[in-house]
């Protein structure tokens, strides 16, 4: 089967044929479809038997298609809050730079913990799939901390094969995936952030390389008033504007997050990596509580 490296944020479903499958139509010529299937990040890939139940007819291709996500993140950690903003766009690369920019919820959740990523999210061939790691980590028993350092052992050994299969380079990226952790544990907000970014050693076999940003933590980045701030993705025009003296408090938070994602989509001339809506939520000692939510995010 013929593999296409897509943005999962490029399109809309045309239909889906469970929770876990989109169906998309990628392009119709000579009497000929090529059909796409999308895993739902939000559920994960189904079965290996949900897909033996498709039968098309010898007109119709199957497409099987790899997933990644142009983003800009932002995540404010307070001494009471932590708040999230995402961006909806991706931008197609390689082989599908036909298919149309959509919108994409990049806000996901296991149980009371949640996350997102940039980077490359998934990989059919190589079954990798970043949203299905977590979901699969970030379940069972202990701690934040302890469930995400199994999401790093599970992405330490899936990540090279996934690398290998897309045939990328280890220089062209300074990180495959990128992550964020939130939610509220033991009376306070937290932030877990990687960055996950694949080495070559000198037996030229793969590795990952893991950069931790952990709040909460030894790697929390000291601040006067506790509050601290982490991005995936875009951030030049988000730092200028931070670098310029904003203030961010714990009352302020939720406007600041949101009017900062907003401000780099703007600086994105005609939204080419990134675009609105923007998704935001807080999560305190109450629970979870979006401000902004598109339709797409369940």
């Amino acid at each position: 089967m013929r593999q296409t490296a897509i943005l999962a944020s490029e399109m809309k479903p045309f239909f889906s044929i469970t929770r876990h499958v989109y169906i998309f139509i990628r392009k119709i010529y000579n009497g000929a479809i090529t059909i796409i299937f999308i895993p739902n990040p939000h559920t994960g890939i189904p079965k290996p038997h949900i897909f033996r139940t498709l039968i098309f007819s010898s007109s119709f291709f199957l497409c099987q298609s790899s997933i990644a996500t142009g983003t800009c993140i932002m995540a404010i950690r307070t001494p009471t809050q932590v708040v999230v903003a995402a961006d909806s766009l991706g931008v197609p690369f390689g082989a599908a730079t036909t298919i149309k920019k959509q919108t994409f919820c990049k806000i996901a959740h296991q149980d009371s913990i949640y996350f997102a990523f940039s980077g490359y999210v998934v990989e059919l061939e190589s079954g990798f799939d970043a949203y299905g790691i977590a979901r699969e980590a970030l379940s069972g028993n202990g701690t934040t901390l302890e469930k995400v350092k199994r999401f790093d052992e599970l992405i330490q050994a899936r990540l090279p094969i996934a690398v290998k299969s897309m045939n990328k380079t280890y220089k062209d990226e300074a990180t495959f995936v990128n992550a964020v952790f939130l939610g509220f544990e033991n009376g306070a907000p937290f932030v877990f952030a990687r960055g996950y970014k694949a080495v070559v050693s000198v037996f030229n076999t793969v590795g990952v390389a893991i950069f931790p940003n952990d709040c909460p933590g030894l790697t929390c980045p000291n601040s006067p008033n506790g509050i601290t701030h982490t991005i995936l993705g875009k951030r030049d025009t988000i730092n200028r504007i931070i670098a310029s003296g904003l203030t961010i408090t714990d009352t302020n938070a939720i406007a600041a997050v949101k009017i900062l994602v907003e401000s780099e989509i703007a600086a994105d001339i005609n939204n080419v990596n990134i675009a609105p809506p923007v998704d935001v939520i807080s999560i305190d000692k109450t629970g979870v509580h979006w401000i902004q939510k598109k339709d797409e995010c369940k």
